[in-house]
Parts: C-alpha cells; structure tokens; sequence
C-alpha cells in the first residue's frame, strides 16, 4: 500500500514539472512557474462614424398628414425615398408583423389602417434628406433604432492584434524597471469587445434635422450623430526569463 501511495506522488510531481516545462527550438526546455510571471490587461479603442443606421417608420392612417389611405402613402413614401437616390428594393423592408398582420388577420378586401417599415440608410446626411422625403409625402412617425458599421468586424480583428500589441508593451515597460528579460505569453484571456451597435430609444428622426433645413436650405450639411467608441480587451500573463 505504501508502495502505491508513494509511486502516486511521483506520478503527481512528475507531472507539475512539466506541466511548466516550455520547449524551444533546439530541443532545450525552460521552466516557467507560474509565480515566475507577469499578468498585464491590454487595451485598444477607435471611433468609428457609423454608416447602417436603421429607422422605423410608422404609417398610421390617423397620422398622416394629407388624406390617404396606407397605401397610397406608401407608393407616395417610396416614390419620394427613390428621387434621393435610395435603393428602396434593397434598404426598405416591411416590418414582418405589419406584415403578418396583413396576410393572417385582415379579412378580404379590408384596408390597412397601419403599417411599420425599415429603413437602412448610410450617413446623417441620407437620413436628413430621407426625412425631408417622408416629410413631402405626409409621414412624420419616423425614429432612429440602431447604428452601426458595415465592417465591425474587420475593424475588431484589428482591434484585437492592436490590445495584444499593448499588452506586450505594458509588459515590457515593466519588466524592464526592474531589470528582467520578458518572456513568451503563457496564457492568453480574450475579453472580446464592444459590440458596436448602438440600440437607440426610438429618437425621433427630427432630432437630427439641422437649423438649416426649415429654412428651406436642404440637408447637404452633415448632421450630428454620435460616433461608435470601439474597445477591445485582453488579458495576457507573460512569463519573465530572468535578469538582464
């Protein structure tokens, strides 16, 4: 029995001696304790302009500011999206319970008396001219959802490289005020980032329109819209090969 407990430590000791043996090239090993380490946080930030911004628009017959039916203020809404230069077979789509509301619940031949859209457009300056649209074709119950950009996740790949970068900086700097050579990464913790998607409270769309634009002077001014503050983190332990 003494034999067996004893050859089971072995086996134990044995196997935390490698478990902190590193090996390197030329078939040498190096012995890293996890004492022995550096453990830093590295971060990466970047504002982005957004270019996908999604607004609801609502079509309710009691709303509308001319004598419509539904339908003819959609034809209207359409027609009036397209003159600025909008793909509205690619960048508007019907909310799909407006439309299961239409398909399932609507008895034969009974009208709409409401309807929700989606909207995508690319910069402040097409969501003004989108609602100076709207505006012409007697809708005004139209809200900004959500913003983000077309390529968040390249830019977080990107993002990701550079927190690395900074956590190997910040490890250095360290290690180098007490005069110690820093080595590999041993363990790597991925934080992962923001999601870069910005969930709006139904803002109205007005809130955007510029001082310009009521007097008569159009859209052209970019409006304000808040960027998207990207960040990245991540958390690396190095481990320290000595003095210098």
């Amino acid at each position: 029995m003494k034999k067996l407990i004893f050859f089971a430590v072995a086996l134990l000791t044995a196997g935390s001696t490698m478990a902190q043996q590193m090996p390197i090239e030329g078939g040498q090993n190096l012995s890293y304790s996890y004492e022995n380490a550096i453990q830093v946080t590295g971060k990466a930030e970047r504002k982005v302009t957004p270019d996908e911004i999604y607004v609801r628009i609502v079509i309710k017959e009691s709303e509308l500011k001319l004598k419509k039916t539904v339908e003819q203020a959609e034809q209207a809404m359409i027609a009036a999206l397209k003159k600025t230069g909008v793909d509205t077979e690619k960048n508007l789509t019907l909310d799909r319970m407006s439309s299961d509301y239409k398909n399932y619940f609507l008895r034969p031949g009974q009208a709409r008396t409401s309807a929700t859209y989606e909207l995508k457009v690319g910069s402040a300056v097409e969501l003004g001219k989108a609602y100076q649209a709207l505006e012409s074709a007697g809708i005004s119950n139209m809200s900004v959802t959500k913003q983000t950009h077309s390529k968040i996740k390249e830019i977080n790949s990107e993002l990701r490289v550079e927190a690395m970068k900074d956590a190997q900086r910040i490890a250095r700097d360290l290690v180098d005020a007490v005069g110690q050579k820093l080595g590999p990464a041993v363990f790597i913790a991925d934080y992962g980032s923001s999601s870069g998607v910005v969930m709006m409270r139904s803002m109205d769309a007005s809130y955007y329109v510029s001082e310009n634009a009521d007097a008569g002077q159009g859209y052209e001014t970019p409006l304000q819209l808040s960027d998207l503050n990207l960040t990245y983190s991540v958390s690396v332990k190095f481990a320290l090969d000595g003095i210098k």
